[in-house]
């Protein structure tokens, strides 16, 4: 089996850039307007010709059409159009600027989130997960609904207020199941701990994670979370004294698969293992959810439920000098690690959101509790930018976009490892690179395109006898023999189509896809 892997790169120079919800394409001036084949094949998609112009001075020979879709179908409808024999070239409409933007928020305490912005006031500069130039991309959308599994969430705070979920199909305050769920008047969440549909938060950590993950952002206002517009669903798994039952968070599990959410976020671990837990996750997996949690908080390497399920993406935390906290800066426990760890991000010293105390904004705290809904904010932005991406193509996304090696260099060695992960999680490339990630090889080998600066990136996470990239004439722009784990950085001449060939093994194995 041969590994050829195709790459259809739209680059832009060294400008930066965004994905519209429209396509571009030539056709042959002599064509004398869009063939029926192709008009059909728009209508069918439910696109519209939004503008055309000639190529080139006179006489002209091509045609440049602009065509617009829905976003969540601008991905079938590349798929579809580029099969079209009377399509010459077919390409993203891109947006650009002058150069790669920074949206700062105007938080009154933004500057105080080291972990979204890190100017070197407290630890290493852009030690961080570089929000600013994501947030010039993305900021979220209310189609798109997180979970917060946890100790309830207090939405009468400023930085919450007005995001909360609302359950469409059940009537407020009648007493009747209206859904037919099995929660009675359950509009917005539930409490699985005293089996009611007022979740309040009478610990604070739930609050904690969701002004992590999603403060409203840009409102003047203390604190700018990952996602300033994504619904939050409240389902309430622990108490007052910040302890829950397997019973309820496979429960909660269950309850927030079946109303569609998007990503689930659980900032709680215990240490046995349980099928019926794990029948909760595949069962959320299954139905296209995104499970996300910390790894724990002890610096070991026993293994904390749900994270190390395999249908759950574990969150390790780092300090504000990349570093894995080992301990964590109160000087006790540290971030637990394992095999089972897919990525890290900011975990030490975060401002929070007092669930008691709405002027309150000088409080900060550490642990993997507050690193995972980093991931899971990040998670929303990606599926409100694509919302046609699976959940497993959000994580191989994220997985691929992290940093490695940015850590202490005997635990954060190239490729995947127990302490880091696939490395720290980046927003901005997560968000920036063109499209979705591309696994190959079971998880040896990643490939993935960055238009802003013209470059094709690939990791191989396994040694590689052999790595080569190719342009369609056939000329080999890149040739490496005996790669280790690496992150290798092509740079590609212009546009166009590229072939990306790794002998693994002594062997040539083959998968094909596009990335664009």
């Amino acid at each position: 089996m041969k590994l050829l892997i195709s790459l259809v790169l739209c680059t832009l120079s060294t400008l930066s850039f965004g994905q519209t919800n429209e396509l571009m394409f030539t056709t042959s001036y002599s064509q004398k307007g869009l063939s029926q084949e192709v008009l059909n094949q728009i209508t069918d998609l439910n696109g519209e010709v939004v503008h055309s112009f000639r190529a080139g001075n006179q006489p002209a020979t091509k045609v440049v059409w602009v065509v617009r879709f829905d976003k969540a179908s601008i991905r079938s409808a590349f798929e579809k159009l580029q099969t079209s024999p009377s399509i010459i070239d077919l390409e993203f409409n891109h947006t650009f600027t002058s150069d790669s933007v920074r949206f700062i928020p105007n938080d009154t305490e933004h500057p105080s989130e080291w972990w979204a912005d890190n100017q070197g006031i407290s630890g290493n500069i852009d030690a961080d997960v570089d929000m600013p130039e994501a947030w010039n991309i993305e900021q979220g959308s209310s189609e798109v609904t997180l979970v917060i599994v946890d100790s309830g969430i207090e939405f009468a705070h400023p930085e919450l207020n007005g995001r909360s979920f609302i359950n469409p199909n059940e009537i407020p305050n009648n007493g009747i199941d209206d859904d037919n769920n099995g929660y009675i008047d359950d509009v917005r969440g539930w409490d699985f701990v005293d089996e009611d549909n007022d979740p309040e938060d009478a610990n604070g950590h739930g609050t904690a994670v969701a002004g992590v993950a999603a403060a409203n952002g840009n409102n003047q206002l203390g604190f700018a979370g990952v996602d300033w517009n994504c619904r939050i669903l409240n389902a309430k798994a622990m108490g007052p004294d910040g302890t829950g039952t397997y019973a309820d968070l496979a429960e909660c599990i269950y309850y927030s698969a079946n109303l569609g959410v998007d990503v689930i976020n659980m900032s709680l671990g215990g240490g046995n293992e349980s099928t019926i837990l794990e029948e909760a996750v595949n069962y959320a997996h299954s139905k296209g959810v995104l499970l996300i949690a910390s790894s724990g908080n002890d610096g070991d390497n026993v293994p904390k439920y749900p994270a190390v399920l395999e249908n759950v993406m574990a969150v390790g935390a780092t300090n504000w000098f990349n570093q894995r906290c080992a301990p964590f800066s109160g000087g006790s426990g540290g971030s637990s690690y394992g095999d089972h760890v897919e990525v890290v991000a900011p975990g030490d010293n975060i401002p929070i959101l007092i669930y008691t105390d709405f002027n309150n904004y000088s409080t900060a705290v550490a642990g993997t509790s507050f690193s995972a809904p980093i991931v899971s904010g990040i998670a929303c932005l990606v599926k409100a930018q694509n919302p046609d991406l699976t959940n497993e193509e959000i994580r191989l996304l994220i997985q691929a976009a992290s940093e490695d090696q940015i850590g202490l260099s005997n635990e954060d060695v190239p490729g995947r490892d127990p302490f880091y992960g696939y490395g720290k999680v980046n927003a901005y490339n997560a968000l920036a690179f063109d499209r979705y990630m591309l696994q190959s090889l079971g998880n040896e080998l990643y490939v993935w395109t960055n238009n802003e600066k013209n470059t094709l990136r690939i990791r191989t996470n396994s040694s590689m006898d052999e790595v080569q990239v190719i342009d369609v004439s056939g000329r080999i722009l890149y040739r490496e023999a005996n790669v280790s784990p690496q992150t290798l950085t092509v740079d590609l001449p212009s546009a166009g189509t590229y072939i990306i060939r790794a002998r693994y093994r002594r062997e040539v194995y083959t998968e094909r896809t596009i990335l664009y």
